[in-house]
């Protein structure tokens, strides 16, 4: 301990280095419509199949780290379930279009692979 204050828990530090792009996640229109229930079916789906494709990127780009950290995480995909979701033609619209083209950060750096597997995960508190 350091000056009689015990160490922040992982979660608390991530939560808190990952605030701003919450929010401004948060602020963007299609989420504000999902938050607020103004999103239609066909928004929804859009929705969707935006975070198909962010996934299906991030999960190709952190494969071979998310074969490593097995067993202390056990990473569960949601390709499948999203793909079911969006149905047979997943057409990105101005919800999806960002998420189709956004390049996943290359390098070795473990704790930020963390940080992102965080923010897909979510916070357990």
């Amino acid at each position: 301990m350091d000056g009689g204050h015990a160490p922040m828990p992982a979660h608390r530090a991530l939560r808190e280095r990952t605030r701003d792009a919450h929010e401004a996640t948060e602020a963007t229109e299609g989420m504000r419509r999902l938050m607020d229930g103004r999103m239609d079916e066909a928004g929804y789906r859009q929705l969707l199949a935006a975070q198909l494709g962010l996934f299906t990127h991030w999960e190709r780009a952190r494969a071979g780290w998310l074969d490593r950290i097995q067993p202390r995480w056990a990473y569960t995909s949601r390709l499948a379930p999203l793909a079911t979701d969006v149905g047979d033609a997943p057409t990105p619209g101005p919800l999806g279009a960002a998420a189709w083209t956004t390049d996943v950060p290359s390098g070795d750096d473990e704790a930020g692979y963390w940080g992102e597997l965080y923010v897909i995960e979510g916070s357990p508190q």
